[in-house]
Order: structure tokens, then sequence, then C-alpha cells
């Protein structure tokens, strides 16, 4: 699974959204390791006022650039976004301060929706 985290340091998550130069994208593996980590481009400085709105071509990039992650951990993001996000199928999280910790609850939101998955197709293979 791949998470995106605006990140200064790779410790924290400590950015907005619209202000982070990069996002870290980190792979972890079932149990929660990472086991691979990469920078990519974020959207740098929000252009977000209500004159110009925000800068659609920069947007695009950034969506563009985490499509293959599942999760994005921001310390501030607007709501227009979080809409965006999900309707790309990534769930977006507003949290300050250690980055692990949030991996830690997400794997195990990870499991418990496994093996609820798992529990509902034996109750169907059952019924059949």
């Amino acid at each position: 699974m791949k998470i995106a985290v605006a990140t200064k340091d790779g410790k924290y998550i400590d950015q907005h959204f619209g202000q982070a130069e990069t996002l870290t994208v980190y792979t972890l593996n079932d149990t929660g390791e990472v086991v691979g980590t990469e920078r990519r481009v974020g959207l740098g400085s929000c252009v977000c006022n209500d004159d110009s709105g925000h800068d659609e071509d920069a947007m695009r990039a950034v969506f563009a650039g985490i499509e293959d992650c599942s999760y994005l951990l921001v310390k501030r993001i607007g709501m227009r976004m979080v809409r965006e996000l999900a309707a790309k199928n990534i769930v977006s999280f507003e949290l300050f301060g250690d980055i692990q910790p949030a991996f830690d609850k997400i794997i195990k939101y990870e499991q418990r929706q496994r093996e609820s998955r798992n529990a509902r197709q034996s109750a169907a293979r059952q019924i059949k």
C-alpha cells in the first residue's frame, strides 16, 4: 500500500496540502513496515482565493503524481481537495505529529476491512 505524506523531514506530518513543495510517498507491506519511499511533486503554493481559485493544472499534476496512493496524510486540507481526492479513491486525513502512529492505525484499519470482507465472503459461500 502507498501513503502520501506532507512532511518536511520524513518524521512528522507537518505541512498543508496546498503548500507542500513535495509529498513523500511511503510504500508499506501488510505488517506496516516501510519498504520504500520517494518524493513527488506537491502544489508548492496554494492559489485558492475567491478571485483566482485553484491552479487547475497544478492540481492535476499533483493528483496524477499520487494516483497510486490509497491515503494522503496532511496537516491541513480544504474540503474541495478532500472531495476531489475521494473521487479518485484516495482517502485524506488531517493529522499533525509523528508519521508512524498514523501508519499503524491505517494498517489496523486495513486489516479489519480485510477480515470483514473475508467473513462476508465466507458467509456468502456457506449460503450457496
